[in-house]
């Protein structure tokens, strides 16, 4: 039943400022957003403060590293790109069903958090998309730059620039953390810096990524390092750290889901910056239904995994 007190309130909404505020969202950059649109930073800048006034939010907020979404920019974003894929459907005459729909979805991530991400993902799809398939590209093998480049319609990480015909969406931060085993002589130790951890035998997380190349630039500048180990295998690295003898830096996130906390020391490492994580795609797939559609449950997994974190 049509809510004619709905399309009242709705009418008194210049609804396009939704559309600039989807490009600020994405992003998260005034004139990044301006050229998107092609149109001047003074008039992106012009609406944003509509925008700042029609939802009495700051939406964009400047902090460590670059400008960062307020939480009600970060509550809507989800919603407001639905809204939009299915505004272009609806003028293009194609609704996309996800129920009915049937097609492959392929995104590049490393493995370790592929095993965290994706099977709560293929949960919502036999769920919501039983047509759809994932077929999952491991980064560990394979560079971001060449994955988008061969065709992968997602890939999550940090790239060091995204080329023009690349989108990116944010998606969380990435703390690095040192960890040692319980049984370790320094374990009671209530802090570490990272000079201390540098000064300990290591055991070493391949990486790919940002986090792979912040480790391995520390390692060359700490010219004292000796790594004792350094594999691919996230178990092996686990069950020798139990020996009590190496430390190790990962990145919280890993700590959280892949070791089991009661058996490890683990430090934040305070000098280390965070590490920005995006989800990348191309243009030849911005606007298929399918990929978006996925994309948007992947961020709404994700989500719910950092909340389940941060309790």
């Amino acid at each position: 039943m049509t809510n004619y007190r709905q399309i009242k309130q709705l009418s008194s909404i210049d609804i396009n400022l939704f559309v600039y505020l989807a490009a600020i969202l994405q992003e998260r950059h005034i004139s990044k957003a301006a050229e998107a649109l092609n149109i001047s930073q003074a008039t992106m800048s012009y609406h944003l403060g509509k925008l700042r006034k029609q939802l009495n939010d700051p939406l964009l907020i400047q902090g460590k590293g670059g400008m960062k979404l307020s939480n009600l920019a970060q509550q809507i974003e989800q919603d407001l790109g639905q809204w939009l894929v299915l505004t272009q459907q609806l003028t293009s005459g194609h609704v996309f069903d996800p129920a009915t729909s049937k097609g492959s979805v392929s995104i590049g991530m490393e493995d370790i958090s592929a095993s965290i991400v994706i099977p709560r993902l293929m949960e919502i799809i036999h769920l919501e998309a039983p047509g759809i398939r994932l077929e999952h590209i491991t980064l560990n093998h394979v560079s971001m730059e060449q994955a988008l480049n061969e065709g992968v319609d997602m890939v999550v990480g940090k790239l060091k620039s995204a080329p023009a015909d690349v989108h990116a969406q944010y998606l969380m931060d990435s703390h690095l953390v040192a960890v040692t085993s319980k049984n370790h002589r320094l374990a009671n130790r209530p802090h570490m810096s990272l000079t201390d951890v540098l000064d300990q035998p290591l055991l070493c997380f391949d990486m790919p990524g940002e986090a792979g190349t912040v480790l391995d630039k520390m390692f060359k500048q700490h010219a004292s390092v000796e790594i004792m180990l350094r594999s691919k295998s996230v178990e092996l690295l686990r069950k020798t750290l139990l020996q009590g003898q190496e430390f190790m830096i990962l990145p919280s996130t890993l700590i959280d889901v892949s070791f089991k906390r009661c058996d490890f020391k683990v430090w934040p490492l305070e000098e280390i910056e965070a590490m920005e994580m995006y989800c990348y795609w191309t243009t030849a797939v911005h606007n298929d239904p399918m990929v978006t559609w996925l994309r948007r449950k992947f961020v709404q997994v994700l989500l719910q995994i950092k909340a389940e974190l941060n309790k």
